[in-house]
């Protein structure tokens, strides 16, 4: 479906270390303290990839 297209694409635009964070949260259920753990980072960082890369697909879509 286009929407498909436009979530993968959206995706695409963000750095690995933002996906990585998207899908250990949104898709695998983690906390954001326990994604602190497996990526060796302090949870405060994983608040500010997650914020970035929100900030990043939402440009994305409104520029749809």
């Amino acid at each position: 479906a286009a929407s498909d297209v436009y979530k993968r694409q959206a995706l695409s635009r963000l750095t690995d270390r933002q996906r990585q964070v998207i899908e250990l949260h949104f898709w695998q259920g983690y906390q954001y303290k326990e994604i602190a753990v497996i990526l060796g980072c302090d949870p405060s960082a994983v608040t500010r990839l997650l914020q970035r890369a929100f900030k990043q697909i939402r440009i994305y879509f409104l520029s749809r």
